[in-house]
């Protein structure tokens, strides 16, 4: 092999390594960002935030953290979109922005697949059914014989139109074969004491938050979504076990980065976050605020949202849901 093939191969060689490993060789002047749309506070941006940590630590590279909360995740995606696809600017995924968006509106300013890599799930949740502690049942079985017999007298609250507490309650009223009267709120500042003084009768809840009223007897868990117990939670039965079996719904959340990015990048990105996501302080932080650990694959991502986005464009379309 001559001199000039051999320096076109080390160059070559080199140049993927580099596309490869872009965070690690990164700077103090040129920070990564991770776009999140929630407003700064809250389980699901402390979540975005503790995945930053861990891939600092690994890419020896700053993050900078931007909230970019509002229109149901619009606000945060479509900022990210407009980035270079360089794998610079990552992106915090959830079922909103990433399965449920693209049928809940018809001008969408993104498309959840084309102007985004998939990179990893990170967590998701179950929820509680949860209903007053003084409601006429005890147990998901009488909850759907209470709602058979009184069609539209029971109200379940959610956290407005499309949210996920209000797609599942569709889902459990399709599923369950009944008839619940669907009031959405604007976030939970008014939706939890309306249930806990029985001005509605139920809620699709995520555990943390809710647990002490549940513990004091003011609410109820009836069941979790789920086909599995959580820690700290394994009195309250699975939907199959108390009586509703194929009923499984949670809140996710992934990580994407703007833009489609070689893949050479994306698979090393998606192999760190697998890691910060697999390491123990992540499983037991997750695990203290009753969330799941999702390390995946790059592929396994991108058919979770895939299937997540069927299944909520059944439930959309199937109740004429809308949002513009």
């Amino acid at each position: 092999m001559d001199m000039s093939r051999r320096r076109f191969i080390s160059m070559a060689a080199c140049a993927a390594a580099a596309a490869a490993l872009p965070m690690r060789a990164s700077t103090a002047s040129e920070p990564l960002r991770l776009v999140i749309p929630f407003p700064a506070g809250g389980v699901t941006d402390a979540v975005g935030r503790k995945v930053a940590d861990g891939l600092r630590e690994i890419w020896n590279a700053p993050i900078v953290v931007e909230n970019r909360g509002g229109g149901s995740g619009i606000i945060g995606a479509a900022y990210a979109k407009g980035a270079p696809p360089d794998g610079r600017t990552l992106f915090f995924g959830y079922a909103g922005t990433h399965a449920a968006n693209a049928s809940l509106f018809k001008n969408l300013p993104y498309d959840p697949v084309a102007d985004f890599t998939p990179i990893g799930l990170i967590a998701d949740t179950p929820l509680l059914i949860l209903v007053n502690g003084s409601a006429p049942f005890s147990d998901l079985r009488g909850l759907i014989a209470y709602a058979k017999a009184h069609p539209g007298k029971l109200s379940f609250g959610s956290q407005g139109n499309g949210a996920p507490s209000h797609l599942v309650l569709e889902l459990f009223k399709e599923r369950a074969g009944v008839s619940i009267t669907h009031i959405p709120y604007k976030g939970l500042s008014q939706l939890v004491p309306d249930l806990l003084a029985n001005r509605i009768d139920g809620y699709f809840a995520a555990p943390l938050g809710v647990t002490d009223h549940i513990n004091s007897g003011k609410l109820r868990a009836l069941a979790l979504t789920a086909t599995s117990h959580l820690p700290g939670l394994e009195d309250v039965p699975t939907t199959a076990e108390a009586g509703l079996p194929d009923f499984d719904y949670s809140s996710w959340f992934g990580l994407l980065a703007a833009g489609q990015i070689p893949e050479a990048k994306a698979d090393v990105m998606s192999k760190d976050l697998e890691s910060v996501v697999r390491s123990e302080p992540f499983q037991k932080w997750a695990q203290d605020r009753f969330l799941r650990p999702l390390a995946s694959s790059r592929s396994q991502f991108a058919d979770f949202m895939a299937e997540q986005t069927r299944l909520l464009r059944h439930i959309i379309v199937s109740t004429d849901i809308t949002l513009d």
